[in-house]
């Protein structure tokens, strides 16, 4: 299995789906295509190429609130190759199993949610999103006090061991 990193664009909607289990899943169609210059020095689009990336659970709930068609990705996961039996024979197309999907920030710009995940019975999570603190609700030390007690953990932490 092979991981890989992808830019591109979403080339239609997304459809947020279910499994037989109730879970959630959606696939994103991505494509690119390199520019490459023609005989007379021109540069022109080469042919495209599509990659589905599929995800699943909540990150699917996000990923079809947030994606839409058009607009630039990254997406990261295994490749998998799935193969079937069509009309010219054998057939194969490379599909991603995607552990992130999020918008490129090419001429674009993404604003940021944070979900607040609690577990309910059953082992589902409720998502909503997170508050922010209210100003002079932060639990950290401030003035002098903060500022030492922030040098003693950067201290702390230049003079340890490194974990490998």
């Amino acid at each position: 299995m092979a991981h890989a990193v992808i830019t591109g664009n979403v080339g239609k909607d997304i459809q947020l789906k279910q499994s037989q289990q109730g879970k959630p899943w959606c696939t994103v169609s991505i494509g690119w295509s390199e520019r490459v210059k023609d005989v007379n020095g021109q540069w022109d689009n080469g042919p495209t190429v599509w990659v589905s990336a599929r995800v699943f659970g909540a990150q699917a709930e996000h990923v079809a609130q947030s994606i839409s068609k058009g607009m630039k990705v990254v997406a990261a996961g295994d490749l998998r190759p799935e193969t079937w039996s069509g009309q010219n024979g054998e057939e194969t197309v490379i599909t991603m199993m995607a552990d992130s999907i999020t918008p490129a920030l090419f001429n674009q710009v993404a604003q940021v949610t944070k979900v607040q995940q609690q577990q309910q019975q059953g082992g589902s999570w409720n998502q909503q999103p997170a508050q922010a603190p209210q100003a002079g609700n932060w639990s950290a030390p401030t003035g002098q006090q903060g500022m030492q007690q922030a040098q003693a953990n950067v201290n702390s932490v230049m003079n340890s061991e490194p974990p490998f």
